[in-house]
C-alpha cells in the first residue's frame, strides 16, 4: 500500500517535471529566436563594433543550446529512472512541440 502511494507521488512529480521542462524548452527557443533581434537593436542604438556583437551573439547561441540540451537530457533521465523503478516502458513524448 505504501509503495503504491510512493509510486503515484513519483509519477506525479515526473509529470510536473516534464511539464516544467516543456516550458523551459519553449522559452529557450523563444530566447534563441529573439536574442539576435535584441542584440541587433542594441548594436544599432549604440553604434558599436559589429564584430563584438557577432561574437556575443554566437556565445549567446551556444549558451542557450547547452541549456536546452541539459533540459532535454535531464527530462529523459528522469523518465528513464521512473520507468526503471516502475518496470514500465519510458513514456513517448508525443506532445513535445
Amino acid at each position: 500500500m505504501k509503495d503504491k502511494k510512493i509510486i503515484e507521488r513519483l509519477a506525479e512529480q515526473v509529470r510536473e517535471q516534464h511539464e516544467a521542462n516543456k516550458k523551459r524548452i519553449r522559452y529557450g527557443f523563444i530566447t534563441m529566436i529573439l536574442s539576435p533581434f535584441i542584440l541587433y537593436f542594441v548594436m544599432w542604438f549604440t553604434e558599436s563594433d559589429k564584430v563584438a556583437f557577432i561574437i556575443v551573439w554566437a556565445l549567446v547561441m551556444f549558451i542557450i543550446s547547452i541549456y536546452l540540451l541539459h533540459v532535454a537530457y535531464r527530462d529523459s533521465l528522469v523518465d528513464r529512472t521512473y520507468s526503471d523503478l516502475t518496470d514500465e516502458k519510458p513514456q513517448e513524448k508525443e506532445d513535445e512541440s
